[in-house]
């Protein structure tokens, strides 16, 4: 056996070389990998069956391990078959066996499964970066001048990010947080909800911040399963800002 010298090797190296020398050991034959043992606390946070990372071009984000949110897949007895006649719709949700329900979600340290926006509503900014509307709406609406909001993704017209999505809003804003006078300004209104949004965007990772907003002055449309979308109108026209 090959013997391996570990002076000039990092961390990782060495352990891939122990790896190697090892791999063909009685017990490792049998599928007991040292990575596995190694790095089990890992693998359990990628779902227990990860093999390798693969990054083409670049690095991996250095916070890849943080980022543990994901589409929550289903399998098991309990799962439906399919839809029923609607071959096209089965084969989109169910996938070697695993039933794709379209939340996003992550698990905590204690196993517990948390819920925390749609696939469908998410935001895809021009990095790649992803952003649940979900999340952002938690944590702005805390301000006790908002009433309520739809966080949506909007096509930037100008500068660098001209013609990619950004992180924009639609507010309606509690009056009953503002005095008689102030009802009466609309740009002192968005001004304060602004230095608002400012203040609880700490909370949020840069790239998830409101690049933008409008205010509402009614009670926001409600689709049939009482989802948020704004309209606004110009002129003759009406634009409605909803997601997908």
């Amino acid at each position: 056996m090959p013997k391996v010298d570990f002076k000039n090797l990092s961390i990782i190296e060495s352990l891939v070389a122990i790896n190697r020398r090892y791999s063909n050991l009685p017990a490792l034959r049998m599928k007991l990998r040292i990575g596995r043992l190694l790095f089990s606390e890992l693998h359990r946070q990628f779902g227990g069956k990860l093999k390798c990372f693969v990054s083409g071009g670049a690095p991996l984000d250095p916070h890849v391990e943080d980022d543990n949110e994901g589409e929550i897949l289903v399998k098991g007895p309990n799962v439906m078959r399919g839809y029923y006649k609607k071959p096209k719709d089965t084969e989109e949700v169910l996938k070697d066996g695993w039933f794709y329900t379209g939340d996003i979600g992550y698990i905590d340290d204690d196993g517990f499964l948390y819920i925390t926006g749609r696939v469908k509503n998410m935001i895809v900014l021009g990095g790649g970066k992803k952003v649940y509307p979900e999340e952002v709406e938690e944590v702005i609406s805390k301000s006790p001048l908002i009433k309520e909001m739809c966080v949506i993704a909007r096509k930037a017209t100008s500068g660098l990010k001209a013609g990619t999505e950004e992180v924009f809003a639609v507010i309606v804003p509690n009056e009953d947080a503002f005095t008689e006078e102030e009802k009466q300004n609309k740009e002192l209104i968005k001004s304060k909800i602004a230095t608002e949004i400012n203040k609880l965007s700490e909370h949020l990772a840069d790239y998830k911040r409101i690049s933008d907003f409008m205010l509402y002055f009614d009670e926001l449309p409600k689709t049939s399963n009482k989802e948020s979308k704004a309209k606004r109108s110009y002129g003759e026209n009406s634009f409605y800002f909803k997601r997908r």
